[in-house]
C-alpha cells in the first residue's frame, strides 16, 4: 500500500501540468460549450486528483475503522 502512495506521489510530481479551464470562446463564434460537470469532472481528476484521492483513502479508512468498532460490540454482547 505504501508503495502504491508513493507512486502516485512521484507520478504527479512529475506530471506535466495543463491550463485548468478552456478559454471563452469570443462572441458569436460557433463552438462546443462544456458543461459545469464536464469541467468539475476535469478539474477534479486533473488539479486536484492527489487531493481527491487522499480524501478517499481518509474515508476508507474511518469506514473500515467503524465497520471493526461496530463488529466488536456484536462480539461483546455474545
Amino acid at each position: 500500500m505504501g508503495l502504491v502512495i508513493v507512486t502516485e506521489v512521484l507520478l504527479l510530481a512529475f506530471q506535466r501540468r495543463e491550463s485548468d479551464l478552456p478559454a471563452m470562446p469570443p462572441p458569436g463564434s460557433v463552438a462546443q460549450v462544456v458543461g459545469n460537470t464536464e469541467t468539475i469532472g476535469d478539474v477534479l481528476y486533473t488539479t486536484y486528483l492527489f487531493p481527491f484521492e487522499v480524501a478517499s483513502l481518509i474515508l476508507l479508512v474511518a469506514m473500515i475503522g467503524a465497520i471493526v468498532l461496530a463488529k466488536r460490540d456484536l462480539f461483546e454482547q455474545q
